[in-house]
């Protein structure tokens, strides 16, 4: 009886720290879950944090011949982490004073900048510490290899034993720098001098010395010039891989603005030296009332014909088998019906907006009611 007994209560115990342990993993796996959420939504909220705050600045120069010139008046705006941001204007406009401003290469009259939570009158040297820029061409030793000039930028910059990872600093800069040059695709040169290196090779080494100190904000003035098509797209290619897997925030400023429409979320356009808005693709349409439709078809003129009996609206036929309408119609309800009145649709869509179109419409204040591109 006694050994039954024993055996009982053995099996109990069993069963009761089995029980247990399955609880006790089922409460680390709901911590694992909350902390996964957790994280999550700290992603998130990193991601719609503004790493550059620009509040109310102005920049005035004192000018014997021309007086009291306003560079930049009262301008406003923010940029992102995660987010590629084009800003743009006109020559004159003041986007070179912004963007010296912004990089503390210049003092602004009125106003505060803000990057990453620190002030960069106040708190500079800690701000400029999570900026990399290129402001028009990169200045580089020309005499000497990519490998040096980028060793030598990285001894200018102090690294805490946090960022060093356990490594020597030797070690960490060789690490560092041939990640860069891979990411720039200038790894298999190097070791060659800068002064054997194209407009578009120095560019992308530029690019690489802004990420040494893997900056929060990057800022970049005219980041592809001198690139062919495919150097054009692999720093767009680059960009886009900063800001969503590093959470980069980058402030672009290009006149290439089919460029600027390919890699860019948002557009901040300035004007005389005024922030004149800030859009997006979506916003860009609205804003220009797009009701343009294209249609392409086999027969121009019969179509042109029915859209004027069924719709009662002239259109304009502009070759190669397209007749270009405007309609507030949904594109769906105008194609049913043209179908309905025997026109054979090869195509239809409404007109797409280049930034390119926009920008010169809202520069050139042509609006009424909207833009009218």
């Amino acid at each position: 009886a006694e050994r039954y007994a024993a055996v009982y209560y053995i099996t109990v115990l069993v069963r009761l720290s089995i029980a247990f342990l399955d609880f006790y993993q089922k409460i680390i796996l709901f911590d694992k879950q909350r902390q996964g959420i957790y994280n999550i939504y700290k992603k998130r909220k990193r991601k719609e944090m503004a790493v550059l705050e620009v509040k109310g600045v102005t920049k005035i120069y004192s000018n014997r011949k021309k007086g009291r010139i306003i560079a930049v008046d009262n301008a406003s705006f923010e940029v992102n982490s995660g987010e590629i941001v084009g800003f743009i204007g006109p020559n004159g406009a003041g986007k070179s004073t912004a963007i010296k401003m912004i990089t503390g290469l210049a003092t602004p009259t009125d106003g505060e900048i803000f990057i990453d939570g620190f002030n960069v009158k106040t708190d500079r040297i800690k701000a400029m510490e999570k900026v990399g820029c290129i402001v028009e061409n990169p200045d580089l030793y020309k005499t000497w290899s990519a490998v040096k000039n980028l060793e030598y930028l990285m001894s200018l910059q102090p690294f805490s034993v946090e960022e060093l990872g356990g490594l020597a600093k030797k070690e960490f800069y060789k690490k560092r720098i041939e990640d860069l040059l891979s990411l720039v695709g200038l790894y298999e040169r190097k070791d060659d001098v800068v002064v054997k290196y194209s407009l578009g090779m120095k560019q992308r080494l530029g690019l690489a010395q802004a990420l040494l100190n893997t900056p929060k904000l990057l800022v970049l003035d005219e980041p592809t010039n001198g690139l062919d098509p495919a150097g054009i797209k692999e720093v767009r290619d680059i960009l886009q891989r900063l800001a969503t897997e590093y959470g980069m925030a980058v402030l672009v400023s290009s006149h290439l603005l089919s460029e600027i429409q390919l890699v860019c979320d948002r557009y901040i356009v300035i004007n005389q030296g005024k922030i004149i808005g800030s859009y997006t693709k979506e916003d860009i349409d609205e804003a220009a009332g797009n009701n343009t439709v294209i249609l392409t078809t086999d027969d121009v003129v019969n179509a042109k014909d029915v859209i004027k009996s069924v719709l009662g609206i002239d259109a304009v036929i502009v070759g190669n088998g397209k007749i270009q309408f405007v309609t507030e119609m949904a594109v769906g309800d105008v194609a049913k019906e043209l179908l309905v009145g025997g026109v054979k649709i090869l195509g239809i869509a409404k007109k797409e907006i280049s930034l390119e179109e926009f920008f010169m419409a809202l520069t050139q204040n042509k609006q009424s009611g909207g833009v009218n591109v």
